[in-house]
């Protein structure tokens, strides 16, 4: 084998393995990209309200103790109605009244203002309420919404029913409705 032959040998070796090295990196960030958004949830006794920016939460036990001094209360009684109530005053853009409806969570980490700022960029268009169940002291309302930005969302509101009041114990966003 010739000197040149041996050099475009050596050649095509190194841009196969470019090639390779560049769809692994794209596989890699196509795969990261669709990972569910982290969960944020109510503080519970003794423990971390929600994971950390960019990380997932652990899974919530809704049995679980719960702070109720700082969890968001839900008004009215009705989980379903506060959830719908919360999506309402998003699609109105009405920041401050779907703020305080949130998970005390997202509250604790994210001034009303920037929160705002981010959901106002999803450009959130519609919503449906696809689900809604209570089995005793624990309820789940599932939202599928339409956004301008990302398209198809749902997100998974988690309640715990302590001494006669409703909390919101976290909600769980993914991207796809549902």
């Amino acid at each position: 084998m010739t000197d040149q032959s041996k050099t475009n040998q050596t050649t095509m070796y190194i841009l196969v393995g470019v090639v390779v090295l560049l769809v692994a990196v794209v596989g890699y960030m196509f795969i990261s990209r669709s990972q569910p958004a982290a969960t944020t949830q109510a503080p519970v006794a003794g423990g971390a309200g929600a994971a950390a920016p960019g990380q997932q939460a652990a899974a919530v036990d809704p049995n679980a103790p719960i702070d109720t001094k700082t969890a968001t209360k839900v008004t009215g009684g009705d989980p379903k109605a506060f959830v719908s109530s919360y999506y309402a005053a998003v699609t109105k853009k009405d920041w401050a009244a779907a703020y305080k409806l949130l998970p005390y969570s997202v509250k604790s980490q994210q001034d009303q203002k920037s929160w705002g700022d981010t959901q106002a960029g999803y450009g959130i268009k519609s919503f449906k309420v696809t689900s809604s169940d209570t089995k005793g002291d624990t309820a789940t309302v599932v939202v599928s919404m339409d956004t301008a930005a990302y398209g198809a969302f749902s997100n998974n509101w988690t309640f715990k029913k302590v001494g006669g009041q409703w909390y919101v114990l976290n909600k769980k966003t993914a991207m796809g409705g549902q």
